[in-house]
């Protein structure tokens, strides 16, 4: 009798711990959100997340507009405190750098009239070297 009720109670903390485990499976991203602060420091949520097409949206919480750049995509000028999205595919596992072109790094700015040197000034208020980039790791 001993023997059963001691096989019993392992049976049950054995089926409870197979629970808890799968509990707490992590839930996958449904999009990968950018945001460029006043600072223009760029930030990902999440920090990581597997290759694949992404819907990517962007945050821009500065007082300007701004250009995004990342994986070769590159949006339009996004004006200040507004989103945009556009989809990304993640080829590779790697470490993707996002820029802001407009701000003279990597590339130009594109603003009829104006150089890319004199877009980036009036745009960032910064020196176009070496410009605000963000980091995302891609598994």
């Amino acid at each position: 009798m001993k023997i059963v009720r001691t096989s019993l109670v392992a049976l049950i903390l054995a089926l409870a711990a197979t629970q808890v485990g799968t509990a707490a499976t992590p839930k996958k991203p449904t999009r990968i959100k950018a945001t460029i602060w006043p600072n223009l420091v760029i930030t990902f949520s999440p920090k990581t997340f597997p290759r694949g097409t992404w819907e990517v949206s962007v945050k821009n919480r500065t007082p300007n507009r701004h250009q995004f750049t990342i994986a070769g995509v590159n949006w339009d000028f996004i004006p200040a405190n507004q989103t945009a999205s556009k989809k990304v595919k993640f080829k590779f596992k790697a470490t993707y750098t996002a820029t802001l072109p407009d701000c003279g790094y990597p590339g130009s700015a594109e603003v009829p009239g104006d150089s890319a040197m004199d877009a980036a000034k009036a745009a960032c208020g910064l020196r176009p070297e070496p410009g605000p980039v963000g980091e995302v790791k891609v598994t």
